[in-house]
């Protein structure tokens, strides 16, 4: 309970800002919904691989922290946060550059009734492609630190990044600009660059102190 309840939390804390976020979406128009709705799901499909990193990060850490190798529990840790940049590259880049073919996937673009989405979709997207930067690093990050029993503070950055940053930027830049969608998807992005920086700060710091 100790530390399964922080973790159970910090992911509700995350699907929470998806959920409002997804509502605010709904209050601007459908155009934009029906954007916001692409760009979840391709996040969604590019969060796989590192949640994947996550958890075997989480084993490995875990299993080190066991047997008391702090070397050990350091080379899993860079391993996987190293794991985690390659994805990065390859999937962003995938993003940025497959937008198009990425919202062929989901619409007909030779259908004049989606043609004001297109736009939409496409700067989400490229949004999409740097949010991914950030989704992953602190998937990682939050994976290192439940292996070593970590889980009450990254919590604390979760509920900090996601809901005193994330949901009112997003409030602000989607609701009350010219932004709407983008400042949305912007504002997310910010909860979880936050989330990240305190996560990997976190991280670093264990890993000087020997993980311990």
């Amino acid at each position: 309970m100790v530390i399964g309840t922080p973790i159970g939390l910090m992911i509700l804390a995350e699907m929470g800002m998806f959920s409002v976020t997804t509502f605010m979406a709904g209050l601007i128009d459908a155009e934009t919904l029906a954007a916001i709705a692409i760009a979840m799901q391709t996040s969604g499909l590019g969060f796989i691989v590192p949640y994947g990193l996550a958890q075997a990060a989480t084993v490995r850490v875990g299993l080190a922290a066991g047997r008391g190798d702090a070397l050990a529990i350091r080379r899993a840790a860079w391993t996987a946060l190293a794991l985690g940049g390659v994805w990065i590259v390859g999937s962003s880049s995938f993003i940025w550059f497959g937008r198009e073919r990425i919202i062929d996937v989901f619409l007909d673009l030779g259908d004049p009734a989606v043609l004001s989405l297109i736009p939409i979709a496409m700067g989400l997207l490229a949004i999409t492609a740097i949010f991914q930067i950030f989704d992953t690093t602190q998937a990682v990050a939050a994976g290192i630190l439940r292996g070593l029993k970590d889980t009450r503070t990254p919590l604390l950055y979760a509920v900090i990044g996601y809901w005193v940053i994330g949901i009112p930027v997003a409030t602000w830049l989607g609701l009350f600009t010219d932004l709407e969608g983008n400042g949305i998807w912007w504002g997310m992005t910010a909860g979880l660059a936050a989330t990240t920086l305190l996560m990997t700060g976190r991280v670093i710091r264990r890993m000087r102190n020997n993980a311990g």
